[in-house]
């Protein structure tokens, strides 16, 4: 439990590539101006050019690769249930990008393209889709739809974890063929339940912010007469 108190704690730097990528552009063309102007050999301009070009693009995509593996330990923590500490901006950052207007959407926009695909003919597609498993499970496929889609009722970050493990995890999800073997309804059951967790994690993380002297014993009163008691 102390391992995991402490990672969730930690907070990584923030990052921007495409602020990083355009820096090393805008050096890049100022090299081509400055080497221009000043009657500078051309190749070496364009050398000295590309190289910022290419020290840019490498400095945003290893920024790209943290945050994508930062995001996975996020979600491996959040697939848990675990609370989303205050102190964290690892985890509190996940879970607002999770739990935004603008991800729910688009994830309840492709749970739909999934229905569709379900109620068209049996034909091939693209998409491995277990119609066996799924067809009958439908009308419970559907609430899942509209719980993610009512943005007005907030969910639980865990629950769009699982929500987009259970969309985008061709591997064990077993709405696609060759997934795992687990019964439809019980990973769409599963989904919803966790989607409806988030009083109890919001309470837990009250509950864990506070400072551990103040939950030992209450603050000293201070009375007119100056003592303490």
């Amino acid at each position: 439990m102390e391992r995991r108190r402490g990672f969730a704690r930690w907070s990584p730097p923030l990052e921007r590539p495409l602020t990083v990528a355009l820096a090393y552009l805008a050096l890049a063309v100022g090299a081509v101006v400055i080497g221009f102007g000043t009657g500078l050999p051309r190749r070496l301009t364009l050398v000295v050019s590309a190289a910022f070009v290419l020290v840019g693009l490498g400095k945003a995509g290893l920024m790209l690769l943290g945050i994508a593996q930062r995001r996975r330990a996020a979600d491996r923590l959040l697939r848990t249930g675990v609370s989303v500490h205050p102190e964290s901006e690892l985890l509190t950052r996940r879970a607002a990008e999770l739990t935004s207007v603008r991800n729910r959407r688009m994830l309840a926009g492709s749970l739909r393209s999934l229905v569709r695909e379900v109620e068209r003919p049996a034909v091939v597609s693209a998409v491995p889709l277990n119609r066996r498993g799924l067809g009958p499970k439908l009308p419970l496929f559907r609430s899942l739809v509209d719980r993610v889609a009512d943005v007005e009722r907030p969910v639980a970050p865990q629950g769009m974890v699982l929500v987009e493990d259970l969309l985008t995890d061709g591997f064990e999800s077993p709405l696609y063929l060759g997934g795992r073997s687990e019964d439809v309804a019980t990973a769409i059951e599963r989904c919803l339940a966790a989607l409806d967790r988030r009083g109890t994690s919001e309470r837990t993380s009250a509950r864990s912010s506070e400072p551990p002297i103040a939950r030992q014993r209450p603050r000293a009163r201070v009375h007119s007469g100056g003592g303490l008691h």
